[in-house]
């Protein structure tokens, strides 16, 4: 989480600060300004996610227990589809010393099946908006920044 307290402190204090500015100059056009904050929130919540879930795979990687059953094979850059944003973040897959079965822990822990490219919140928007209108709207539509 550290690194997403730095980024609020470098990048988005900063960025706000402009923003306001900026409205303060144009107070007629509140749905720029807001916009623009609510993308600023959300760059924020992807580097959060993103942190979140690598700090979780390094909690397992440096985990004894893992470390007695599973060797580290390779790490690789995931995408993730989520309600607030498509989150992109590394982890680590690994091959299981007795059997040779490879498996990425992380989705393990997080209660993942293989392969899962989309959250439950991001499946549960799009059910939600194709009870109301067309599928293709309701993936459209599946995560704010889509």
């Amino acid at each position: 989480m550290v690194n997403s307290v730095k980024y609020f402190n470098e990048v988005c204090i900063k960025n706000f600060l402009e923003l306001s500015a900026e409205f303060a100059e144009n107070p007629n056009d509140i749905a720029s300004y807001v916009k623009k904050v609510t993308d600023q929130l959300t760059k924020l919540g992807q580097e959060i996610i993103k942190e979140t879930l690598e700090e979780f795979d390094s909690i397992i990687k440096d985990s004894l227990e893992r470390k007695e059953k599973w060797y580290v094979e390779r790490t690789v850059e995931k995408s993730l589809v989520t309600s607030l944003c498509t989150v992109t973040f590394n982890k680590t897959l690994y091959k299981d010393k007795k059997t040779g079965e490879y498996i990425y822990l992380l989705d393990k822990v997080m209660g993942m099946t293989p392969h899962t490219r989309i959250t439950t919140d991001a499946v549960e928007r799009i059910l939600t908006e194709a009870v109301q209108t067309s599928y293709r709207r309701g993936g459209d539509n599946v995560s704010i920044l889509i």
